[in-house]
Formats: structure tokens, C-alpha cells, sequence
């Protein structure tokens, strides 16, 4: 059977725990424990700031472990198990972080592309990702082709001047309010992501730029208009005859007369070009009371928030019968 171990008081974190009780003793409460068999002996070093660090010895000799616990002590008080981080730290803030440098981290993250796990994000379309692209690269080559050194910019020299330049260009070259958007929030997005990534304070510009009526350039047709499509559709041939670089007739199909059904459906359905091209007969289905519903699922809204979505419903009139 194993001999009790000795403890003493001692100002090296010398402890005896056991195993049995589950409890560390000082040199007092040692009496109280009685399995001699299940009693270890523990070094426990207490550092600044609440951290402590634990050593548990296979040594059951007293003076053997007097020696191995003022060792640990000296190591634990030099510094030696004191662990930082495990990458090299490199301070970034707003004056040394480049625009170039910022723009690259901003693409990386929306393509999934991230220095650590915890920061990865729903993933996106490539649509949305390349258009992400297209904006911040825009914004960029405008700086450039008004001789800014977009090598050299950092994130706090980013300034009204510089806003001012993309945004004269982005007036001038797009009428389409929607367009125009779609820039303002990427770029917008841009500054937000980088002040919260780095924890900056970046003033975002971009925000002070409000956002266009989209709804202004929406025109409808009228039914009449309507109509001349689709007579436009019936009087032309559904083929189209060209010739290729090399001399070759080919033939292309342009005008059928199911386009003329396809207008119709999506005029009275609602219907995104996507969802009526997926129409299936199986869609059509039939409630308690006889009439027929059409039933499909959201694709847009599914596609972007990658989760399954209610789906639409839409009345089989008796107009859909002329098809």
C-alpha cells in the first residue's frame, strides 16, 4: 500500500490532490484524506490577471517535488508557458491598412475566403460576388484615371475628393437608377465591412449619398401595346438565315408561336421569366372545391437566402384555358 505523502507548508505551490475525494489540499486539509493510494502531488501557480497555471507531478519523494515545483515556478514567473498568440502579431490600423489591401479582403470574404472560420458568411452568388468585383474595381480604376497613386492610398486618406470623382463618373456613364444603386450599396458596404473587420472609425462617405427613386423609371404597356407584340410574333418567320465568317448558311430560330402563349402566362401569372420556364404540369394541382391552383416554389428568394421558402400560389383562371 502506498505511504501517505508528506506536504509542509511551502511557498512554491507544493500541493497534494486526490483523485478519490477530487480535492487539492494545503498542508492542513492533507489530514483529513486518507487514500494514500489515489494522492498526487500538484504545483499551482497563480499570475496576475486571475490566469493559473497547473502542473501535476509523478514523483511521490517530497524533496524531489519541492525541486520540480520551485522549477515550474520559475519557469511560469519568467515568462516561459505564457502564450500570446500563435501568429506573428501585426497591428493594423487605418493608416497603414491600404485601400488595395482592404479591397482584397473585402472580395476574399464574400467569396468565402477568410483567415479564420468564425468570420465566414452565408455563401453567395457568383453573380453577386462578380458584381461586388466589378464595383470596388471600378472605384479603384476612377482613382487611378484621375491620377490618384491608388498604390499608395490607406484607408484614412480616402476623403470627399476621392468620392467626388467615382461619383461624378458613376452619374455620367449610367442613367438607370437601379444601376447607380447597386454601386452606392456596394460601396457602402465596403466601408462598413472594413470599419468593422478592423475596428475603425472610418467616416463612410458613401452614406451621405442618397440612394436613387428606382421607381421612377418604371413604364407599363397597355393592353393594345401588348396585343402588337404579340402580332409581331405571328407575322414573322420563326427562322432567321445568316452567314457564317467563313461563308456558311446557318439557320437560327427566332419567332414560334408558343411565344405568344409564354407572354400571356407570365402577363396573367406573375410569374419570373426563371419560374415560368420551370413550369411543370405536376404544378397545376387541384383543391377540395375542384378549381386549380399552380404551385411554385420561390427560386429567387430560395436561390439567395439558400433556404427553403413557401411557395406561390397562383388561380388557374378560365382565362388560361385559351392556351
Amino acid at each position: 500500500m502506498d505511504q501517505k505523502l508528506k506536504l509542509k507548508k511551502n511557498d512554491f505551490g507544493l500541493r497534494v490532490t486526490c483523485s478519490k475525494c477530487n480535492v487539492t489540499y494545503n498542508q492542513s486539509g492533507i489530514k483529513k484524506c486518507k487514500h494514500f493510494d489515489k494522492q498526487k502531488y500538484k504545483v499551482i501557480i497563480y499570475q496576475s490577471g486571475g490566469t493559473t497555471r497547473v502542473k501535476t507531478l509523478t514523483t511521490r519523494d517530497y524533496n524531489k517535488a519541492i525541486q520540480e515545483a520551485v522549477a515550474f515556478k520559475t519557469q511560469v514567473k519568467s515568462g516561459v508557458f505564457t502564450v500570446i498568440s500563435k501568429k506573428e502579431k501585426i497591428v493594423i490600423n487605418e493608416y497603414n491598412l491600404s485601400l488595395l489591401q482592404a479591397a482584397d479582403g473585402f472580395v476574399k470574404q464574400k467569396n468565402g475566403i477568410v483567415e479564420y472560420t468564425f468570420l465566414k458568411k452565408d455563401e453567395l452568388t457568383e453573380e453577386y460576388v462578380s458584381s461586388i468585383v466589378t464595383y470596388i474595381g471600378e472605384f479603384i480604376k476612377v482613382l487611378a484615371d484621375n491620377k490618384y497613386s491608388v498604390n499608395q492610398i490607406c484607408m484614412s486618406d480616402i476623403a470627399e475628393e476621392h468620392i467626388e470623382a467615382w461619383w461624378l463618373f458613376v452619374k455620367n456613364k449610367y442613367d438607370n437608377p437601379s444601376t447607380i444603386n447597386a454601386r452606392i450599396r456596394a460601396m457602402r458596404g465596403f466601408l462598413n465591412h472594413v470599419n468593422k473587420r478592423y475596428n475603425f472609425r472610418l467616416k463612410n462617405h458613401f452614406k451621405e449619398i442618397e440612394l436613387l427613386d428606382e421607381l421612377k423609371g418604371i413604364r407599363s404597356i397597355t393592353k393594345i401595346e401588348f396585343e402588337k407584340v404579340c402580332e409581331a410574333v405571328n407575322c414573322k418567320t420563326p427562322y432567321y438565315y445568316y452567314k457564317t465568317k467563313a461563308g456558311k448558311q446557318r439557320r437560327k430560330s427566332r419567332y414560334r408561336d408558343y411565344l405568344i402563349d409564354a407572354f400571356k402566362l407570365g402577363l396573367y401569372t406573375g410569374l419570373r421569366r426563371e419560374e415560368l420556364f420551370s413550369l411543370k404540369w405536376s404544378d397545376v394541382k387541384r383543391q377540395e372545391n375542384g378549381k386549380l391552383l399552380i404551385v411554385v416554389q420561390n427560386l429567387k428568394v430560395e436561390r439567395i437566402t439558400k433556404k427553403e421558402f413557401r411557395p406561390k400560389y397562383i388561380p388557374l383562371h378560365k382565362i388560361y384555358m385559351i392556351f
